[in-house]
């Protein structure tokens, strides 16, 4: 089976992967890792600034998704799993590049961290109510909860955190929608 697991690098999105690790079958299930260089435009607001800045915001924002991906390669690598790292630059919403990259990477299962909104829910939805409505196969919403994740033989979580240092050398698809 081929997983995808979306991270944005949030509790719930770190508890989607360990998820999906525990679910997997290593030497016979695929991973694939997705994640976004935010825009900066989303942080920054409506505030105005010039293209030189606006440049190195997008410089920096790729180069802490990379740097997250990187680390999300160095957990799996402890349950002996060496995902497809894929990075999405500047695109928003997440939720169309969410279901876009399973489309293009053919996933039979999609795992991303349950969000939570504090909108009014007539106007707008999470990107995980629009994964589950708009994905092509099926979607599990992992939740964060200390109290409910149970240790395996696979390791606790304690042992699943992202490390100190960067194993910078990974390959990193880059995929453009």
């Amino acid at each position: 089976m081929k997983y995808l697991v979306a991270l944005d690098f949030s509790d719930n999105s770190h508890f989607a992967l360990v998820k999906a690790l525990q679910m997997m079958q290593a030497g016979k299930d695929e991973l694939v890792v997705f994640s976004m260089a935010e825009k900066p435009l989303s942080w920054v607001g409506v505030l105005e600034c010039n293209a030189t800045l606006m440049q190195k915001a997008q410089r920096a924002e790729e180069k802490a998704a990379r740097r997250n991906l990187a680390l999300s390669a160095d957990v799996c690598s402890k349950l002996g799993f060496s995902p497809k790292l894929v990075l999405s630059p500047y695109h928003s919403p997440a939720g169309q590049a969410i279901v876009r990259a399973c489309e293009i990477y053919g996933a039979e299962i999609l795992v991303l961290g349950a969000t939570t909104s504090f909108s009014i829910p007539i106007f707008s939805t999470t990107t995980s109510e629009y994964c589950v409505e708009h994905a092509s196969c099926p979607v599990l919403t992992v939740k964060h909860d200390h109290a409910e994740f149970k240790p395996d033989s696979q390791g606790t979580y304690e042992d699943l955190q992202y490390s100190d240092t960067v194993p910078y050398d990974v390959p990193i698809d880059v995929m453009t929608i």
